[in-house]
């Protein structure tokens, strides 16, 4: 088994342009948070490592050719066998550590130098990547799964739900997060920033107990405006946890995956480096869920739960096996 610097074994490159010109059947165009559109002229070749070089770090392996923004990296070995390998192996790295940036993480470039890799014989490499590329088949189903119902529930929250003339903040309330401490825990409980809500992975911890849980809307009104998640557990700090009294937790999250509340966050972000919305709470607009709807939304938001739950513990015996094949 040799060590390699992951620079020294493989190709890093990224569009800085490209035409934006095809349709889902031809080649995908990456960039931050996966594929942003299609060109019927790809760039790269398939059988690629794409990893995100601004926002959330998820990594990503295309079999098509394709192409990236320059917000991407496009990453090829010379031998496919060993790039699908090094994406496995990828997939676990905690990409925090090498990245700059509070708000917004950034990984730079001196990453490709600095990480180190063993590297087995072919043969070896071929046998790790059959037993876990049966799990990363789960895994495609279940993102699909979820990515249906989230797009359900936003088509609700856009043609399903009724406007009115009240504030949203009459109805919930913005329960701002509290300051960390001056020195974070290495271990403990995750604490929540905009951070967290980018990339679900925590790099701060406390030793205060949770206050916010599974199921709780979150939403960012600093930094990256708009943001919202409903599967964060962890203490809370500068994020807006939306409470309310008799809205259900569907009936929260739909009132912010609104356009229109969504376009009012937009405009009263201000700030030149990170932005601040906070002004936004407080023009929101109140939008009603229909009684015949409720049934059937609270089943979906169950659902997605449910299936966020079978997820991360996919993700779980996902990451034991690389470790245990690949460490």
């Amino acid at each position: 088994m040799a060590i390699y610097k992951l620079g020294e074994i493989g190709e890093l490159k990224y569009s800085k342009s490209f035409v934006a010109n095809g349709n889902d059947s031809d080649f995908p165009i990456f960039a931050t948070g996966g594929i942003v559109g299609y060109t019927k002229i790809p760039t790269f070749e398939s059988n690629s490592i794409i990893l995100p070089r601004v926002g959330t770090m998820s990594i990503y392996f295309t079999n098509k050719k394709h192409s990236t923004k320059n917000t991407a990296f496009s990453f090829k070995t010379k031998d496919d066998t060993t790039t699908k390998y090094i994406y496995y192996l990828m997939s676990s790295i905690d990409f925090s550590i090498f990245s700059i940036g509070s708000a917004v993480p950034r990984l730079t470039s001196n990453f490709w130098n600095q990480y180190f890799i063993n590297l087995p014989p072919l043969e070896e490499q071929q046998k790790i990547i059959d037993i876990i590329e049966p799990l990363e088949t789960i895994s495609t189903k279940i993102k699909t799964t979820k990515k249906a119902i989230i797009s359900l529930l936003k088509m609700i929250a856009n043609h399903k739900i009724e406007k009115t003339n009240e504030l949203l903040i009459n109805h919930l309330t913005f329960e701002k997060g509290k300051n960390g401490p001056k020195e974070f825990e290495s271990s403990g409980t995750p604490f929540l920033d905009i951070r967290t809500l980018n990339t679900r992975i925590s790099s701060k911890f406390v030793k205060d107990q949770p206050n916010t849980f599974k199921g709780d809307i979150l939403l960012s009104l600093d930094a990256t405006v708009g943001l919202v998640d409903w599967f964060i557990e962890g203490f809370n700090g500068y994020l807006y946890n939306l409470k309310s009294d008799y809205l259900t937790k569907v009936e929260i999250l739909l009132n912010v995956l609104n356009n229109t509340n969504k376009k009012i966050i937009e405009m009263n972000a201000t700030g030149s480096t990170i932005k601040h919305a906070s002004k936004a709470k407080k023009e929101m607009l109140y939008f009603k869920l229909n009684s015949e709807w409720k049934n059937i939304t609270n089943t979906l938001f169950k659902l997605l739960l449910l299936i966020e739950e079978i997820e991360a513990k996919k993700t779980k015996l996902y990451q034991l096996c690389v470790n245990l094949l690949i460490r």
